[in-house]
C-alpha cells in the first residue's frame, strides 16, 4: 500500500510507502555578558534535514534525468508537496518543501520490478526548507 504522495515541479506524481527525515532544528547561540552569572541563549541558524522517501515503485528516468542536470552543474532545485494519507486515502498531513534536489538514490529490483523496469528503494532529497502545507488565505 502506498500512503505517501510526492508532487515535485516538472516531475510526475510519485508514491512511496514511508518517509523519514522530517526534522529541523535551530542552533542555540550562547552568550554570557561580562559580570553576569547567566548565559543568554538565542536562536541561530535553522537546519532542515534531508527527506528520505522509502519503497516507491516509480519510473527511474525522471529522477535520473533530474539528477544528471544537478551533476552537470545546472541549478535545478525544485519545490514540492508531500501528502501523507491513511489507509482510506484521507490526508493525515501535508507538507511543502522548497529548493530540493536528489542527493541520493538507492535502487533494488525483484522479479516484478524488473519486468516493469521500476523501483526506487530510497530517494533522498536535500531541501532548504520544509513546513506544514498552508494553502488557505
Amino acid at each position: 500500500m502506498f500512503n505517501i504522495e510526492v508532487i515535485i515541479e516538472n516531475t510526475d506524481i510519485m508514491y512511496f510507502e514511508a518517509v523519514r527525515g522530517l526534522e529541523s532544528s535551530i542552533e542555540v547561540v550562547q552568550q554570557t555578558e561580562i559580570g553576569s552569572q547567566f548565559t543568554q541563549k538565542d536562536p541561530g541558524s535553522v537546519d532542515y534535514k534531508n527527506i528520505v522517501f522509502v519503497n516507491g515503485r516509480e519510473s527511474l528516468h525522471q529522477i535520473w534525468d533530474w539528477r544528471n542536470k544537478i551533476e552537470k552543474g545546472f541549478d535545478d532545485k525544485r519545490n514540492g508537496v508531500l501528502r501523507i494519507m491513511n489507509n482510506k486515502g484521507i490526508d493525515v498531513a501535508q507538507f511543502r518543501f522548497y529548493k530540493s534536489w536528489p542527493a541520493r538514490i538507492r535502487c533494488g529490483f525483484d522479479s516484478d520490478s524488473i519486468e516493469q523496469n521500476v523501483l526506487i528503494e530510497e530517494l533522498e532529497l536535500t531541501v532548504e526548507k520544509w513546513g506544514p502545507f498552508k494553502d488557505r488565505a
